[in-house]
């Protein structure tokens, strides 16, 4: 009765605070509008009416409010005697849990220290954006203390005014990113590189912020009059877990550059009233709920966890009371009011509770309201109201539904050419152990156009628990297919025993593969070769197949050949060539290696000889294949240079200078002849200088 006393007396005090601040914020005035004085006197009176009536309402809903209040604290189970005369408003939570609590809520605010590209002061400052060309420039940085959904936010724009605004009205909503600035030159300017930190290579003297920059591009109207206007930014954003964050701040933006608007004359003789300064008060929303969604029994015990927060980036709220009722009222909690002496600017509030839902209580949905009352820095009073919804589910038994599930798919695991056909066995299973299955319909499909299956549909009258369910096809794969895996994905529906539709979806992943072909062209290997020699002829390696080959790569083996080197062409793509020049030193039959012949005769040293061109090359999984090709030559004795000189008969008696011209004639041949030897020396040395490392390979 004490506590029903004293909030009665608060109740009437507060209404006879709000009419008193009411009344001397109309003898003030909010906005200076000059008008008649007959018909300031008749818009006094009007106001005066109209704010009795306000008032007379409030104070019925406020009364009505703290009657429920007190109502329910009285019945409820969980409050402790009414001997002791305590109430609890408190979270049973220790302040060290609520204060880590608190710092791990995710809001968002403005940096209203900085000035950025486009300002030209800080909000602290005063900003005001700029209007240039007929347009309004806008510029909010904002911030946020953890983690959102994808980096960015959501930023929207609310007009004050909409019949006379000075500004052309569209949709100006946009996501920001998240991106990262630096003070240069008295600005924050955007940073394109951000520095790794490694050592100690970063200059930490450097400010760095992460900022969501909304820039926005406002056209005016023509014929706009000049005056003072609200813009409302409205910025929303995700956290990991899916919780909405949100913070509405309102511009002030003063229109000097339009048409003066027409003033009335006033009479002197009124006061005038002065300016009142906007403030915007804080504003307090909920920001989770774990009520929200959940199915609960009746007559059970359960508990909630609740986060409010304050969406202000700058004004404080005190004195919060939350007030919890439900609707139709068949939950009672163990606490119905909860206080906090004071919520900062982004800060959160949460409470816990205990609630249980009543025996004989009804099916359906249950609407939990959470009335808010605080004040805010000049001790105005604020309510609000924030609403969360649960479901009571109704005594009846709970029948789970039968589950079909893949149990085997002959082609999983198996690598599917291009341009194949497999046979395909899939089963299934019900995994009820005591469920029947009911006229059950499967579809086949896939998303992939590399895939044809024989039939996309089967049915079966009823599957038994535990029971299986088969189907078999023809799986074709196109010759055009890509590489890769595909899905190939089977939709049920069938009915429960109580006729109740069920679907379900399974889906196999299947690999395809493309295969590899090669050709080998090496048609200009001269039938007959000279020992001694070293030969060059070129090769060609295509690749006929619809995919890339990798690190193709030639080589030659035959006796009596000695190949300077393998041909390496590199990588092929998908209907190209590649071609490449072999050098080979030409030795015997019975030569092991480069100058080591094991024969003198020359039947055994020349004659036919047949050889292996190998080509080896690689797919795109790094498996190895070989492709060979065989060749037949002839091995024949070096050819000799051989000088014949014709024997002149002397004609004169200038014999001497004939002598003398044969001597510089044979001088120059043999010259000839070692310079041609020489080289030859250089090449057996060469190839087989290659031949050992290749045996030591």
């Amino acid at each position: 009765m004490k506590n029903t006393a004293f909030k009665g007396m608060a109740a009437v005090c507060m209404v006879f605070y709000m009419f008193f601040s009411e009344s001397i914020r109309y003898m003030a005035g909010t906005d200076v509008i000059e008008v008649k004085a007959a018909e300031v006197m008749e818009e006094s009176e009007e106001s005066n009416s109209e704010l009795e009536n306000e008032t007379a309402e409030q104070t019925e809903t406020f009364l009505e409010q703290e009657s429920e209040v007190v109502t329910q604290d009285e019945t409820n189970p969980y409050m402790e005697d009414e001997t002791t005369g305590q109430l609890e408003v408190s979270s049973s939570a220790t302040e060290n849990d609520q204060i880590e609590e608190l710092q791990e809520k995710i809001y968002i605010g403005i940096d209203n220290v900085h000035i950025y590209e486009g300002m030209a002061q800080s909000f602290s400052d005063g900003y005001q954006p700029r209007i240039r060309d007929g347009k309004l420039f806008l510029v909010i940085p904002f911030c946020a203390n953890g983690s959102l959904q994808g980096n960015k936010i959501t930023v929207d724009l609310e007009f004050s005014q909409t019949e006379n605004s000075p500004f052309i009205l569209n949709n100006y909503q946009k996501d920001v990113q998240k991106k990262w600035f630096s003070l240069n030159e008295g600005k924050m300017r955007e940073v394109i590189d951000v520095p790794t930190i490694s050592g100690n290579d970063v200059d930490v003297t450097v400010e760095m912020q992460e900022i969501y920059l909304y820039t926005c591009e406002i056209p005016m109207k023509e014929n706009a009059f000049s005056g003072q206007y609200f813009v409302t930014v409205k910025a929303s954003g995700y956290t990991e877990q899916m919780q909405k964050v949100t913070l509405d701040y309102k511009v002030s933006i003063q229109f000097t550059e339009g048409k003066e608007p027409v003033i009335k004359a006033v009479d002197e003789s009124l006061p005038k009233p002065e300016p009142e300064e906007v403030i915007h008060k804080p504003k307090m929303i909920l920001v989770s709920c774990d009520l929200n969604g959940r199915e609960i029994g009746v007559g059970t015990q359960e508990s909630m966890d609740v986060s409010f927060q304050n969406c202000s980036a700058e004004r404080y709220m005190y004195n919060l009371k939350i007030s919890v009722l439900s609707e139709p009222s068949i939950v009672h909690f163990s606490k119905y009011s909860f206080y906090y002496e004071e919520i900062a600017p982004g800060e959160s509030a949460g409470l816990h509770a205990d609630f249980k839902t009543l025996q004989d209580a009804e099916g359906g949905s249950v609407f939990v309201y959470f009335n808010l009352e605080y004040e805010d820095e000049k001790g105005n009073m604020i309510s609000d109201k924030e609403m969360a919804v649960f479901c009571i589910l109704p005594n009846e038994d709970v029948i789970r539904k039968p589950k079909m599930l893949l149990e085997s798919c002959t082609l999983s695991g198996k690598e599917l050419l291009a341009g194949t056909s497999e046979r395909m066995e899939v089963v299934f299973k019900n995994y009820s152990e005591l469920q029947t299955m009911y006229n059950l319909k499967l579809t086949v499909s896939t998303e992939s156009t590399s895939m044809q299956f024989s039939q996309t549909s089967f049915y079966a009258t009823d599957v038994a628990p535990l029971g299986t369910f088969c189907i078999g096809g023809e799986l074709k794969i196109v010759a055009e297919a890509d590489r890769g895996t595909a899905p190939l994905y089977f939709d049920f529906e069938y009915e429960d025993e109580n006729g109740n539709a069920v679907t379900g979806k399974e889906a196999v992943m299947l690999m395809i593969e493309q295969p590899v072909e090669m050709e080998l062209e090496a048609e200009n290997i001269p039938d007959v070769l000279y020992s001694s020699d070293t030969t060059e002829f070129s090769i060609k390696a295509l690749n006929l197949s619809r995919t890339s080959v990798y690190n193709v790569r030639i080589r030659l083996s035959a006796k009596g050949l000695f190949p300077v080197s393998d041909v390496f062409i590199g990588n092929l793509e998908a209907g190209t060539e590649g071609a490449g020049m072999m050098r080979v030193y030409v030795g015997t039959r019975t030569m092991e290696s480069v100058g080591n012949d094991v024969s003198k005769n020359d039947e055994d040293k020349y004659g036919q000889i047949k050889g292996i061109i190998t080509m080896q090359y690689e797919d795109a999984d790094g498996e190895i294949y070989t492709l060979d090709k065989e060749f037949q030559t002839d091995i024949k004795k070096p050819q000799v240079l051989s000088l014949e000189v014709n024997e002149q008969e002397e004609k004169n008696s200038w014999w001497i200078s004939v002598f003398t011209v044969m001597i510089i004639g044979l001088v120059v041949l043999c010259v000839l002849l070692l310079v041609r030897l020489r080289k030859k020396n250089i090449l057996l040395e060469e190839a087989k200088k290659v031949f050992n490392e290749q045996e030591i390979q």
